[in-house]
């Protein structure tokens, strides 16, 4: 056994031993209103006297903006009801608008087509049609001519490091799908368990370069399918070694998608924390000086270390876990005059809002210079700890900004594993009034965002319902969004949040047929708020009303702290909420289960210091307890007037035992049992008006 092991094996034995006694780890989240020493800004205590996260981030910032009109698509060769592609015309067009400084690109009434895929890489573009009944795209790619070819780059193009190469290949029995240049694989996908609906293969110009140098050369495409069928695609390219955009900027998108919006990097310069972040935190403190300014856009990583994932008992080594974005407010900052870094916004203010213009520089460095670190201000507190035991860093990005689609029909007709609208490495970006038909993968979808917002839309139906990350409506490495009013039919997971997701609200919406999930990934401090899901369904659904990764999950790891159910309606042939372990401080409150058969709360695993207060559940299963408590380190929690309709008649069944008990009442089972009416029927709603105010 060498060292790393040694570590690892001591960290498990010691957080079993731990767990045998209590919490695996300090807990922090689980707060009383009186304990003010506890407090910090990313607390807000709520009307009902318990602490709740913070959400008045959420969303794109001081709501969706009626952009004006720049273009008509008509004017780059778009026309509707004329059976041609269109796609061109759009990404012609918005690269117009793009560089005219922003607004909308319109499009009229009927029908439009787009033969391939459109990719937006300009800020402030929004593609605007005349309304969901009126405006319909269609998207009727499906495959190259002869089975595979490249998406990108065109033919006689510079390659340089940085340059996006993507090919793409029939997808019906697909085995393999490679790169070549100069003779050598410079990148291939093979067909593995996750494979799902894969088509295509991404990879930057860098390993085109080592393998073939300066010069013309020719690129090969190569798919492989069931039958030892075959084919090939080729292209002539110059390259070019110093073909580079800048340092720091290197983009292209990780899936495909009808339409596409993409920042222009999610990987720019890095640098280490010189001291802990500490959650509430609104000050990090970096080891070298920052190539960094207000209204930069900021990412911190806290790495899943050997000892992290023994502590949390993870599973998947792969996955990304820890991570959140903010914007730069001030380099070598100070506090305000008589203020404190890890302080409440005033009283009154709004911390929903954008900075001055330009954002502030005037503030002094530290006297004597900077002994511990190079202090970052940043727009918001931090919402979990980051420590520098782990290797925490802070890393420059290049968002796509303020970017969105309104008020149209996108309609799929190919069986093709592509999404509908995606927004990558997207701040502040929107969809609005979009109804999305029978995408391949995610109707809606955003990763590496940042204060986007889906807004009165539609998801109706996808190609894909099986394998890996296929038909989910919700948030993937996604900071402060918002999902509001959204309507989902034949759905797997939906709503749904993952990788690292934080912050997020999801409100308003019915999702029928699918489950709630938080997904993989250590989400946290993300609220599920006046949804209706029925979990009944042939689309995927594992059945739960909702679900929380279990630790042992290789796949997707256990979720963090402090999710929030609040006000929901829940239908489910499983048990009404399943939660996989080593999740802390859950709020589940207000909301209706109705089960077919299952307990109304399944917790296993370190699942400590939960509220769960004032729901209904309706337990069809004559045998099943309100609560199960299935392992003996499920400690801490509160159960609180809650009703249960139906069941055996026990409030909590397996080892584990509640922390308190109280004002819970039993009656014969009612499919219809009514749902809470909570005096706040919304605290988002709460918190955005106490904010206000």
């Amino acid at each position: 056994m060498n060292l790393a092991q040694l570590a690892i094996a001591c960290a498990v034995t010691a957080a079993s031993a731990l767990a045998a006694e209590g919490p695996p780890w300090e807990p922090a989240y689980k707060i009383r209103p009186d304990e003010k020493q506890r407090l910090t800004a990313a607390d807000v205590v709520g009307p009902d006297g318990i602490v709740y996260p913070d959400w008045r981030y959420a969303g794109v910032p001081g709501s969706i903006p009626n952009v004006p009109e720049r273009a008509r698509v008509e004017d780059f060769g778009g026309k509707a009801d004329d059976d041609r592609d269109d796609a061109e015309a759009i990404e012609r067009g918005a690269a117009a608008v793009g560089k005219a400084g922003g607004g909308a690109l319109l499009l009229g009434k009927g029908t439009y087509h787009l033969d391939r895929p459109v990719v937006i890489t300009d800020s402030g573009v929004v593609i605007r049609g005349q309304g969901a009944e009126a405006t319909k795209l269609v998207f009727r790619y499906a495959a190259p001519r002869g089975g595979v070819g490249f998406f990108r780059p065109k033919p006689g193009d510079t390659i340089g490091p940085d340059t996006w190469i993507e090919v793409h290949a029939a997808p019906d029995g697909l085995q393999r799908i490679a790169v070549e240049a100069g003779g050598k694989v410079v990148a291939e996908r093979a067909q593995h368990a996750h494979w799902g609906g894969t088509f295509s293969i991404r990879l930057t110009g860098e390993p085109v370069v080592r393998a073939v140098g300066a010069g013309d050369h020719t690129l090969k495409a190569v798919a492989e399918w069931k039958g030892d069928r075959k084919a090939e695609a080729t292209i002539g390219v110059k390259v070019d070694p110093q073909a580079s955009r800048p340092v720091g900027k290197r983009w292209f998108p990780g899936d495909a998608a009808a339409i596409t919006f993409v920042g222009d990097s999610r990987s720019g310069p890095t640098w280490k924390l010189a001291k802990d972040g500490l959650r509430g935190d609104t000050e990090i403190a970096l080891d070298a000086a920052p190539d960094l300014k207000p209204g930069d856009a900021l990412v911190l990583h806290a790495p899943a270390t050997p000892r992290w994932n023994a502590l949390v008992r993870n599973a998947c080594k792969w996955g990304d876990y820890r991570r959140y974005a903010f914007r730069v407010e001030a380099v070598n900052a100070r506090p305000p005059e008589g203020g404190t870094t890890n302080a409440r916004p005033p009283e009154g203010g709004t911390t929903n809002a954008r900075p001055p213009e330009g954002g502030t520089t005037n503030v002094r460095p530290p006297e004597g210079g900077t002994p511990n670190g190079v202090r970052v201000r940043l727009n918001q507190p931090l919402r979990y700890d980051f420590p520098i035991t782990d290797g925490a860093t802070a890393q420059k990005v290049y968002p796509i900004r303020r970017c969105g689609v309104e008020g149209l029909t996108l309609v799929q007709t190919e069986k093709l594993w592509t999404n509908g609208v995606y927004f990558c490495v997207g701040w502040e970006c929107w969809a609005r009034g979009v109804t999305v038909t029978k995408a391949g993968r995610f109707p809606l979808h955003a990763t590496w965002g940042k204060w986007c917002e889906i807004r009165d839309c539609v998801a109706d139906d996808a190609w894909y319902h099986g394998g890996g990350g296929t038909a989910y409506v919700g948030w993937q490495h996604s900071w402060d969004c918002l999902i509001d009013g959204v309507t989902t039919r034949k759905m797997r997971h939906a709503p749904c949040v993952q990788w690292a997701s934080s912050g997020n609200v999801i409100r308003r919406g019915t999702f029928s047929g699918s489950d709630a999930q938080w997904h993989a990934g250590w989400t946290n401090e993300n609220l599920f708020e006046q949804c209706v899901v029925d979990a009944a369904g042939s689309w995927g659904t594992y059945g739960y009303g909702a679900w929380a990764s279990p630790p042992n999950d290789v796949a997707h790891g256990p979720n963090g702290p402090r999710n929030v159910v609040y006000n929901c309606d829940f239908r489910s042939p499983k048990a009404g909420l399943w939660m996989g372990g080593m999740n802390e401080a859950w709020l589940i409150l207000h909301n209706r289960f109705v089960v077919q058969a299952g307990p109304g709360v399944f917790a296993r695993t370190c699942s400590f210091d939960h509220i769960i207060r004032g729901n209904v559940f309706a337990l069809a299963d004559p045998r099943q307890p309100a609560i199960q408590l299935s392992t003996a380190d499920c400690v801490g929690i509160e159960l609180i007037g809650n009703r249960i309709f139906g069941g055996s008649g026990q409030l909590v069944g397996g080892p584990g035992k509640p922390l308190v008990a109280r004002d819970n009442a039993f009656a014969p089972f009612a499919a219809e049992a009514p749902r809470p009416q909570p005096d706040v029927p919304s605290i988002f709603e709460w918190q955005r008006a106490r904010a206000a105010r």
